[in-house]
């Protein structure tokens, strides 16, 4: 089901916000469908509307207050590569080993 907020969500530029199941609702046998929910600058101003989902065989009762995710505002960066590890395809292009030659000495009798 989604659970309606009161919450208009903007995330400002350079940020994401990022929400996880809150502890809370883990107990109560419930969970974010999916596990995790990103908003980035671009999703613009829109109210927020939470998936969630009945993990156990009982109904799941969210009444108005109880806590339903956590959020993180995250600050974004562009990454860049500074150095190259030449290594790393070195020990890629290994010949790979031959597997163990079966042992023709041992017999085995079931009687």
């Amino acid at each position: 089901m989604k659970v309606q907020t009161d919450l208009l969500v903007r995330v400002p530029k350079g940020y994401i916000l990022t929400l996880s199941t809150a502890p809370e609702l883990y107990v109560k046998v419930g969970e974010l469908f999916p596990a995790s929910l990103t908003i980035g600058e671009h999703s613009g101003d829109h109210s927020l509307e939470l998936p969630v989902r009945n993990c156990g065989r009982d109904p799941l009762n969210i009444m108005p207050g109880n806590p339903i995710v956590v959020g993180f505002l995250l600050k974004t960066i562009k990454p860049g590569l500074s150095s190259f590890n030449s290594t790393v395809l070195a020990e890629r292009n290994k010949p790979k080993s031959k597997p163990p030659k079966k042992n023709s000495d041992i017999k085995f009798e079931i009687r």
